[in-house]
């Protein structure tokens, strides 16, 4: 039986893809068919769940034309979703594939400016939801005029409510988090090391730099992204290398929601730690497999799951 999820997206996106054969300055691009896909963090950790066959909730913020739109492609996709309303546009991303030269370029806007009142608002809204839910997963980037706090007071509300909370951010934001205590932590292996406030980067040092955070009560638990080189899981008494089959990288976009989502649902269906953060690393593989914002599938995951090694990293 699985436990409920309560996935958080303060700043989705309306991802839209497409392919042209060179990029080129100056120049009108004749690019090949556009695909629209809803998008943002927590959004792609839902889908992920619902894919893989599991339940989430979807608090998401949206407003305008394009809040609209990505709205009806959540409703396609079947997710729960609750809509937070806002007064500025939800935001629009762009990624192009250079087909010639296997480049992606991927243009980011930073999405509609939040009020006092609309943090105000989300905050109580956020809360009466995640007092039903065991797992509340935070994951991507704050709106303009969100206080760098803000993830951290949802931590502290989620422990206070008795549950779970998983976060995947970076900078003010994850390090302010930490210091409120977080249950799973996902940085890649820059952001580990700056939030550490270390140069070290051979896997024991990590592991040995992990425990003490660990211990200092930033994070039960850390999956350090490695690109390439794989993950280092560093859970409660132990730390585990993880490396899936050699992939060739298509796109990232993706590629650390879908991470998330894997793992989050096996750990809200009773999966052990490592088994959750074996399949998260697969699924990770799975999407930088697949074309502009096309994220894990699950029979390539459990696929590449089987095949992902595992080792025990001393610390």
């Amino acid at each position: 039986m699985q436990k409920k999820i309560l996935t958080i997206t303060l700043n989705p996106a309306l991802d839209l893809s497409t392919s042209v054969p060179r990029v080129l300055a100056n120049r009108k691009l004749r690019c090949a068919g556009a695909v629209l896909e809803p998008g943002g963090g927590g959004v792609n950790v839902s889908r992920i769940i619902r894919r893989f066959g599991g339940k989430s909730t979807a608090f998401v913020a949206l407003g305008g034309p394009t809040g609209r739109t990505l709205r009806e492609l959540m409703a396609r996709d079947g997710l729960d979703v609750v809509e937070f309303p806002i007064a500025g546009a939800t935001r629009q991303n762009v990624t192009v594939d250079e087909t010639t030269h296997g480049r992606q370029y991927r243009l980011v806007l930073q999405g509609p400016r939040w009020s006092a009142k609309d943090v105000k608002a989300a905050l109580a809204r956020i809360e009466r939801l995640a007092a039903g839910h065991d797992y509340v997963v935070a994951t991507g980037s704050l709106p303009p005029g969100v206080p760098a706090n803000f993830y951290a007071r949802l931590a502290r509300m989620v422990r206070r409510q008795g549950g779970r909370f998983i976060l995947d951010t970076s900078g003010p934001p994850l390090r302010k988090a930490l210091e409120a205590g977080v249950y799973l932590v996902k940085p890649n292996h820059i952001e580990f090391r700056d939030m550490a406030g270390t140069s070290r980067s051979d896997w024991k040092s990590m592991a040995r730099v992990g425990h003490r955070l660990r211990e200092h009560g930033q994070a039960e638990a850390m999956i350090v992204t490695r690109g390439a080189m794989g993950a280092l899981a560093i859970l409660p008494e132990s730390a585990w290398r993880l490396q899936s089959p050699k992939a060739k990288v298509i796109s990232m976009v993706g590629a650390g929601d879908s991470l998330i989502g894997a793992a989050v649902l096996a750990i809200a269906r009773g999966r052990p730690l490592l088994e959750a953060c074996r399949l998260g690393v697969a699924a990770a593989s799975a999407a930088v497999e697949s074309p502009g914002t096309e994220l894990a599938g699950r029979g390539e995951t459990l696929r590449i799951a089987r095949r992902t090694k595992v080792w025990e990293v001393g610390g």
